[in-house]
């Protein structure tokens, strides 16, 4: 049996931008969040789409790391399963 768990977004040489932004100052993306399921992932891509274009947006400002667009190799949207 499988249960869908959410989607989270891994840029390579970086790690989770969930992790990397909202995880660790949530008062910058307070608006998304809201949008965390229970698992502490997006329910749907949309959203994470628009959180990762507001986490290159703010990171800097929010003193953490910058992700630089020239330096990634390649992100990955990734869409997690619990199986038991």
């Amino acid at each position: 049996m499988t249960a869908f768990l959410g989607y989270d977004i891994y840029v390579d040489g970086f790690g989770s931008l969930i992790r990397m932004g909202v995880f660790t100052i949530s008062t910058v993306f307070e608006e998304f969040l809201l949008k965390l399921n229970s698992n502490g992932l997006f329910d749907n891509p949309d959203d994470l789409r628009a959180y990762s274009e507001a986490y290159i947006q703010r990171c800097e400002n929010a003193g953490l790391e910058i992700i630089e667009l020239r330096r990634v190799q390649d992100a990955n949207i990734f869409r997690l399963y619990s199986v038991s």
